[in-house]
């Protein structure tokens, strides 16, 4: 059984209001927060980020769970509709469409 895995995940403002650096070991990307938070709202926002996790957890169980065994690895799209209101501060409905 493998150890423990050590993440660590940094936000940090920047010069620009609204705006926010995000980096891991491996990665680095741009965050913004909405007009209505007072930021950007040009690079992926907080709900972007959230919609995006759920997608990589997804695409990597569909393809993951019978990649190993297939000759050529499977062509998996999924896609994500988020419908909420600017002002509401719930999450709203989420759609999730996958064709493999």
């Amino acid at each position: 059984m493998a150890g423990p895995v050590d993440l660590v995940v940094e936000a940090h403002s920047s010069s620009i209001k609204g705006r926010y650096i995000i980096s891991g070991e491996h990665f680095q990307l741009v965050a913004d927060g909405t007009k209505g938070t007072g930021g950007p709202g040009i690079a992926a926002g907080a709900s972007d980020l959230l919609v995006a996790a759920l997608l990589t957890c997804a695409i990597n169980i569909f393809r993951g769970a019978t990649e190993p065994e297939l000759e050529t690895p499977r062509l998996v799209t999924i896609r994500a509709h988020l419908l909420r209101q600017e002002e509401d501060p719930s999450l709203g409905s989420l759609q999730v469409d996958v064709a493999i």
